[in-house]
């Protein structure tokens, strides 16, 4: 073994003692790209000493500035590095679900697959686009000749015409304070309805009970008369006593 390229902890403590004093090192001096220092750990530091880690160098890091929008998350991002390379290789490990940071992860895939990480991020931003012109009825209906016209003029106003308004499929679109006002107005109006419409219900109930006590009494009525007639019952309704009857 050759003694003098032989690396012992003597030679790191003479040097560098803190672990900020280590990154310093390893980025200024040795030209690493390594994630930010709060995931700079020691297993990660051990697995790229020991080349169970690749490394990027920061020299030939290419920056790119990914704009936060929905399918740019941390998440997204990672399920697409790892269908383009191995991505993982170059990660640190911690022991939690924890996602790396964001700028370092872009950079980082930015430098292994440039031209693929572009066109996704593209592909991204139409997607983005393409739902806020459905959410926001943005969209114009118009013959090609039209949007062509349009698309090739080079007058800009910084303002909204009236032309603005005439060419839009205006729908108006709620905030959610209004949604959540006009959805409560909505609940009153069917509770309100519901409730007339059970006073409604009682009154024609009570209708009915009415008509049917009608009913009831036109039939005593007749059979009153007819014992009157017959000479059972007095005009006070009395019952006669045979006594009576005979005399």
């Amino acid at each position: 073994m050759d003694v003098d390229n032989i690396f012992t902890v003597e030679d790191v403590g003479s040097k560098k003692k803190s672990k900020k004093e280590f990154y310093t090192v390893l980025t200024c001096e040795g030209d690493i790209y390594l994630p930010p220092i709060v995931e700079f750990n020691k297993g990660y530091l051990r697995s790229l000493m020991l080349g169970r880690k690749k490394f990027t160098h920061c020299s030939e890091v290419k920056v790119i500035k990914v704009p936060h929008l929905e399918g740019l998350r941390v998440s997204d991002i990672l399920q697409f590095a790892r269908r383009s390379f191995n991505v993982d290789q170059f990660l640190p490990e911690f022991s939690y679900d924890k996602k790396p940071n964001r700028d370092w992860l872009c950079n980082l895939v930015n430098t292994a697959v440039e031209e693929k990480f572009k066109n996704f991020i593209s592909e991204q931003r139409k997607k983005r686009e393409q739902k806020i012109i459905a959410h926001k009825n943005l969209a114009v209906d118009a013959l090609p000749e039209f949007v062509n016209i349009f698309k090739k003029s080079t007058e800009v106003f910084t303002s909204r015409g009236k032309s603005y308004f005439v060419t839009r499929n205006y729908v108006p679109v709620l905030s959610k304070k209004r949604q959540v006002e006009f959805e409560n107005k909505q609940k009153q109006e069917e509770e309100r309805h519901n409730v007339f419409n059970d006073k409604i219900k009682s009154i024609e109930e009570e209708i009915q009970k009415y008509k049917s006590k009608e009913g009831e009494n036109d039939y005593n009525r007749e059979i009153l008369s007819k014992l009157f007639e017959m000479q059972v019952i007095d005009g006070d309704g009395n019952l006669i006593k045979s006594e009576e009857k005979s005399s």
